[in-house]
Parts: C-alpha cells; sequence; structure tokens
C-alpha cells in the first residue's frame, strides 16, 4: 500500500467496534478543555509547555472527542463520565466528571505511549482546564459539490490544520497528496496517489491495499453535516469513522488572533499506533 495513505488508514486500523448509543445526558461535559504536560521524573507541571488540547462535543447525537489527524472518536457514557468506545486501542481510557469539585478529569490508557511522550504515564489521571474553542480552529461548513471536478482543491484537517491533502487531476486520472506544516513551510508527506470516483455518491474512494479490515476509506460531501471528510468504514461495525476537513483555495498555517502563526499542537485524546 502506497504510504501517502498511512495517515488514513492508521485511522482506522485498530477502530473494530461501535458505540452504543444512550440517552445519557452528559451535556455539561461538553466544551474545549487543555491537558498539562509533566516532567517525566518529579510529575511537576511544566506551565511554559504546551498543552494537549481535547474537545469533547456531539456529532449525529453521539459523543465524540479528537484524535490523531483530527478524527472524531466516539465516546460512550459511563459511571465516571465518558469513555473511548471499545475497540480503538485506548481501552480504559475515560473522561470523569468529579461532582464534589466540578473537575473534568482524564485518565488514558495506552502501554505503547510510555515509550514514546515523555509527559505519560499509564493510568495517570490529569486535571483537564475548561478553555475558548482555540480561534485557529477551522469551519468546515462548505456549499455542496455538484460534481467531482469540484473536489479538485486544497484541505485541512478542521481539528488539526496542519495536516493538509490536494485533490488534483493529472492527465486523465485523479491524485491524492498528504502535506504537513513546519518549520515555518508545507511539505509533502508522500508522492499523490491516484483515487477513484465514488460509485454511489460524490466523491472519491482511496485504495484500500492490504487493509482487508477495511470496507471503504473515501474523500465525501456529508449533505447532513454541510462539510467535506475523509472518511473510513471498518467491515466488523461497519462504522464510519470521520475526518472533517476544510476545503480552501491554498493551504494556510494555523494564525492566532494577532496574526502570528501558531506552533503545531496535540490535538486531542494522546494516542500512538502499537
Amino acid at each position: 500500500m502506497n504510504k501517502v495513505f498511512i495517515i488514513c488508514v492508521v485511522v482506522a486500523a485498530v477502530a473494530v467496534a461501535g458505540c452504543r448509543t444512550t440517552t445519557d445526558n452528559r451535556d455539561y461535559m461538553l466544551g474545549w478543555y487543555s491537558m498539562p504536560s509533566r516532567h517525566p521524573g518529579t510529575r511537576e507541571v511544566i506551565p511554559d509547555h504546551p498543552s494537549i488540547i481535547i474537545p469533547i462535543f456531539k456529532v449525529y447525537g453521539e459523543y465524540h472527542s479528537s484524535m490523531f489527524i483530527g478524527m472524531e472518536v466516539p465516546l460512550e457514557p459511563c459511571p465516571e463520565g465518558l469513555a473511548v468506545s471499545e475497540g480503538f486501542g485506548l481501552d480504559g481510557t475515560k473522561i470523569k466528571y468529579d461532582e464534589e469539585t466540578s473537575e473534568v478529569c482524564i485518565s488514558v490508557c495506552q502501554p505503547v505511549l510510555e515509550f514514546i511522550i515523555h509527559n505519560y504515564v499509564k493510568g495517570e489521571t490529569n486535571v483537564l482546564t475548561r478553555i475558548d474553542r482555540p480561534s485557529w480552529i477551522m469551519d468546515a461548513t462548505a456549499i455542496p459539490p455538484s460534481s467531482n471536478d469540484e473536489f479538485i482543491g486544497w484541505y485541512q484537517s478542521a481539528l488539526s490544520p496542519w495536516v493538509g491533502f490536494e485533490v488534483r487531476k493529472v492527465a486523465e486520472t485523479t491524485e491524492l497528496s498528504v502535506y504537513a506544516f513546519g518549520d515555518e513551510k508545507w511539505s509533502p508527506l508522500q508522492k499523490g496517489c491516484v483515487v477513484g470516483p465514488h460509485a454511489g455518491r460524490l466523491g472519491f474512494f482511496l485504495p484500500l491495499g492490504k487493509e482487508h479490515h477495511l470496507e471503504e476509506q473515501s474523500i465525501i460531501y456529508n449533505k447532513h453535516l454541510k462539510r467535506y471528510e475523509m472518511n473510513v468504514i471498518v467491515k466488523k461495525s461497519s462504522r464510519v469513522i470521520r475526518t472533517p476537513l476544510v476545503k480552501t483555495d491554498k493551504l494556510t498555517p494555523p494564525l492566532s488572533e494577532d496574526n502570528t502563526t501558531v506552533p503545531m499542537v496535540q490535538m486531542g485524546i494522546p494516542y500512538s499506533k502499537p
């Protein structure tokens, strides 16, 4: 499989279970939060170190957070608050609400992180600080396309705008390329790969290669949510895992309110593919 689709495939590689629909109300936990960075030895909070940003929001009435390149990961109500749905490699990860202190906390469980993130300890509880929605988060709302030709152009991940995509015509074919922003410039991660027109709707299929656990991966327009998405469907659960995209005239680094470039921030629940 061409490596350009590693970003898309890793998102789905561990997603093998669905999220139960529930009427339990956890709306008091909706919002944006920052998770502190800690010293690897003393576990003291490092004041000047960039925090991890963790959102909690609803999509189609279900609770979600974010991880990786801005994918929407489902959360299930649990007695402590919300838990990451099973099958994402984060079993046991919970976002908890303390009724006595009104604090929202997170306990991340993924052993592989202990080897790559210096401020991570499996199961350690961290208090989350409620923050305003970052000004550099992009609005994915877009006018619906009338043909596949209108998919041609540039895209950025709505929740992690340091990741970009390009859909372009090359002779008689259509290609998708992936870009990342760093060192004050956009750089291609891999050369483009050919994509094919979606059979059932407007949009394009991405090649599956050897990823036999996937039913589909594609770039489409979601009419209900009025946005472009990079989607994967896992055979075992048939659940759509969405990454909202913003269609842009050109790739633009995230800018703060004073128009300065925002350094890359880890967005969503800490995660690494085993």
